[in-house]
């Protein structure tokens, strides 16, 4: 017996032997022809072994104002990443039940799903059945086309395997729950939540995870949008395939079945301050690439004031309709481009940190989305802000000195002053005090300002306040002729307000990842560019400009800058108070349309918006004062003959009453009508 069970187990061992070596015979035969028909189909094995699997689903990067509010949205699939534990289990188990029941028990294959599906193919001769797994179809939709071929299912079956073993069930559930398409343009379930039930994602019932599950086979044509009964057939299906599952009960499916649904109003919701937005987006794609703005998922965290930015578009329209009203504004202009004509550009900023608090490019965005707060436009006599703050700052003029109006002639080109009627013939102010040149706007005046003081020193000016764009070193540039951009004019008058010191624009705080991480920072940046004692110089002549325009409030302290060019086709006024500089602009977009000429609109309409503007955000802003302490001003008889304190000798009409700030007063008597007895103030 014992003998005879020795002869058994030899047998059994030698069978065992040769049967296995059969067996890796046909294995290494089966690969071999495996690998032959993958050859033949062009798969290469290699390229699928090295794909990398990783997971880097496009994102949505949302703007937000610096109160929080959400601004708007940039994406290339509108999609926010959710993490398992955010995820309902309803919404899990309807999307197991309905893509793939087995999910939990199968290493990335259903074996018997996918022989059925791949001999259904074979007899067809092309894709008829899916047969893909959750994992397979995660891959699918990551790495391949959805070309309907042989080649690509393997490949498809090979990566599905490897990500099984590379990722965890739940790992790989969450991946594709984020991934997937929900219709209507809302990818991942986080998005899909948002879409169609304006609800977070946790919120969601059995009824609404069941239609969102029902949608992934066919979401183009089953969204609720697009046929909302077919939407409501594909829920009931799902719930029964839950039901059937052992996941819900026969109750609960009923209650789902019968629980009303409430879908998302679908029309398209507008940017807030899309102007603005369109702004932050430019600056984005600059310094992150656009790929990273579209689908990188950033939280940009803005300067914006949402309270500012709606007080500024309801002063632009409130001052377009009160000077339709005044048969001021024409109704129903438009240039060659079909553009309403005139524009508006209003922007204003904080000039002590750089914030930018408001921007408004267009009349109307939905009819025109040029931003013409970045447009290159002539600012006229706004220009003079660095024709005069050079001549102070160089010595080259002091607030004693007397300009003369006049006729000149430089090289050829004799400028004039403003004209009520540009058809008139030129008309001159004779001698002036500093501060009446510049309430006067004198053209000549401070074109002979300019040349004394050096036009290549006012461009360094200029530039050092903030202007970028190319300066000529013409005379003419005293006067405006040369192109600026309303935004950079808003940061030069900031600098007025700040003391001499610039802050650079900074119209972003912060950008964080969607994981809430910080990737870039942006703090406060200043630069002294001017003195202070030229900032209150100019800050008090720039009061009395603005005292005598549509800016003016009696309440507020502020000064500010009108401008013009020929035939009024750019009209500006730029404004400051010690906390919000302000540069608004009116005119059309080319020479196609001409402006009425009836009214000095560099003296009304420009800053008629600016001081809409101003008064509404009074309620919010805190009132300050222009360098307390250091405006104390002094009232001095002044002989325009000799720019020296008058004497009771010097003639009336030769004498002018002006206020200095305390210390900048002429000093020495008249040497023309000499006197001892100064003109003291009530004497003239």
């Amino acid at each position: 017996m014992k003998v005879f069970l020795l002869k058994c187990l030899k047998k059994f061992i030698i069978f065992a032997l040769y049967s296995g070596l059969f067996l890796i015979f046909v294995l290494l035969l089966f690969s071999l022809c495996f690998l032959i028909f993958l050859e033949a189909l062009d798969v290469k094995l290699s390229q699928i072994l090295s794909q990398p699997l990783d997971f880097a689903p496009k994102l949505t990067t949302e703007i937000y104002a610096r109160d929080g509010e959400l601004l708007a949205q940039f994406y290339s699939e509108f999609r926010y990443y959710a993490k398992f534990a955010e995820i309902p289990t309803t919404l899990i188990n309807a999307v197991i039940a309905t893509e793939d029941k087995n999910f939990f028990s199968h290493r990335g294959v259903d074996l018997s799903g996918s022989l059925r599906a791949l001999w259904h193919n074979i007899w067809f001769r092309g894709i008829k059945e899916g047969g893909s797994t959750i994992t397979q179809q995660l891959v699918r939709s990551l790495y391949l086309s959805s070309e309907p071929t042989l080649k690509r299912k393997i490949t498809e079956i090979i990566l599905a395997l490897r990500m099984e073993l590379k990722y965890t069930k739940k790992e790989i559930l969450e991946m594709y729950l984020n991934q997937v398409y929900f219709g209507s343009g809302a990818y991942g379930v986080k998005a899909a939540s948002l879409t169609y039930f304006a609800k977070d994602l946790k919120e969601i019932n059995l009824a609404e995870s069941a239609l969102l599950a029902g949608l992934i086979t066919a979401p183009s044509r089953l969204s609720p949008y697009v046929d909302e009964k077919a939407a409501k057939e594909r829920q009931l299906w799902a719930l029964d395939r839950m039901k059937k599952s052992g996941l819900i009960t026969e109750k609960e499916a009923e209650e789902a079945a019968g629980h009303p649904l409430q879908f998302e109003d679908k029309s398209i919701k507008a940017w807030r301050a899309p102007y603005f937005v369109d702004f932050i987006r430019d600056i984005l794609i600059e310094e992150f690439g656009e790929t990273a703005v579209r689908e990188g998922g950033l939280r940009v965290y803005t300067s914006l004031d949402p309270t500012l930015q709606r007080f500024a578009e309801e002063a632009v329209q409130e001052g377009i309709e009160y000077w339709k009203v005044q048969e001021v504004w024409p109704d129903g202009l438009t240039n060659q481009s079909g553009i309403p004509q005139p524009q508006v550009a209003l922007v204003a900023l904080n000039p002590k940190n750089g914030d930018v608090l408001a921007i408004v490019g267009g009349t109307d965005y939905s009819q025109t989305q040029y931003n013409r707060t970045l447009s290159l436009r002539q600012p006229g006599s706004a220009f003079k802000i660095f024709v005069y703050s050079t001549a102070f700052e160089s010595g080259a003029l002091k607030p004693s000195d007397i300009l003369i109006s006049e006729p000149i002639n430089i090289n050829g080109w004799s400028p004039s002053e403003y004209r009520e009627n540009p058809f008139s013939g030129a008309r001159y102010y004779g001698k002036l005090t500093v501060r009446e040149a510049l309430v006067k706007s004198s053209n000549i005046a401070a074109v002979k300002v300019a040349m004394a003081t050096g036009l290549d020193k006012i461009v360094e000016t200029a530039r050092s306040l903030g202007i970028t764009t190319e300066l000529q070193s013409y005379p003419s540039m005293a006067i405006g002729s040369e192109e600026v951009v309303p935004l950079e004019m808003a940061q030069a008058y900031g600098v007025l307000a700040n003391g001499g010191i610039k802050a650079e624009l900074r119209p972003i705080l912060r950008v964080e990842n969607w994981k809430g991480e910080l990737i870039k920072e942006y703090s406060v940046s200043q630069e002294r560019v001017l003195s202070e004692q030229t900032c209150v110089q100019l800050t008090d002549y720039f009061q009395s400009v603005i005292a005598t325009t549509m800016a003016f409030i009696p309440s507020l302290p502020s000064a500010g800058k009108t401008g013009t060019t020929d035939f009024f086709r750019d009209a500006w006024f730029c404004g400051y108070t010690p906390n919000i500089s302000c540069a608004v602009w009116t005119g059309n977009d080319d020479s196609t349309v001409n402006f009425t000429t009836r009214y000095n609109i560099g003296m009304y309409l420009p800053a008629s918006f600016w001081g809409k503007f101003m008064e509404k955000a009074l309620t919010i802003l805190p009132k300050e004062e222009f360098y307390p302490g250091k405006m104390e001003k002094i009232a001095v008889y002044v002989c325009k003959d000799s720019s020296a304190r008058a004497t009771m000798n010097c003639p009336k009409e030769v004498v002018v009453k002006e206020y200095f700030l305390r210390g900048t007063e002429p000093q020495g008597l008249c040497p023309m009508h000499t006197s001892t007895t100064v003109a003291t103030v009530g004497e003239f």
